[in-house]
């Protein structure tokens, strides 16, 4: 297992395989590497990043998990071929509340079916972001990787 601190904040564990992303593969997968941090396991298919935005009193207000999913949502529709949502989630990470949804799609650049999920959760005055895509063919595999990355999720600074 390997350990890596998101924002200064939040400690997670990942298997071996899995390596950090730089900002070029960031940017790549995700257009930005702007407060991002990412693991991939190249081998295995799956990627999975971490994103997060500082809330000030107004956007604490109006960034309900509601309103951030569904902007998500909309711009995975423009984005990615035959999207799909197929179900929600609701889970706790670091001992807070985070929802978020699974999907399906295909890969623009090889026509091969993907599974993905986006959590979100506040924590402090942060707001977090997690995305995950994996092949759909191994969609059983990645969510025993995504469970135990999630879980192993603490507050700290390592």
């Amino acid at each position: 297992m390997n350990n890596s601190v998101i924002n200064e904040e939040i400690v997670l564990k990942y298997p071996d395989g899995f390596g950090l992303m730089d900002s070029e593969e960031l940017k790549k997968y995700f257009g930005t590497s702007n407060n991002m941090s990412g693991i991939r396991n190249a081998e295995q298919h799956i990627i999975m990043s971490f994103a997060w935005n500082r809330l000030n009193i107004l956007t604490s207000v109006l960034a309900d998990d509601k309103s951030v999913l569904n902007g998500m949502e909309k711009k995975l529709k423009g984005n990615l071929k035959e999207y799909k949502r197929t179900s929600d989630i609701s889970i706790n990470v670091c001992g807070v509340k985070a929802n978020g949804f699974n999907f399906e799609y295909t890969s623009n650049d090889g026509d091969i079916a993907q599974t993905g999920k986006i959590i979100i959760f506040k924590l402090g005055k942060c707001l977090y972001i997690v995305q995950f895509a994996a092949r759909k063919e191994q969609e059983q595999q990645a969510q025993n990787v995504f469970d135990e990355i999630i879980t192993s999720m603490t507050i700290g600074k390592n």
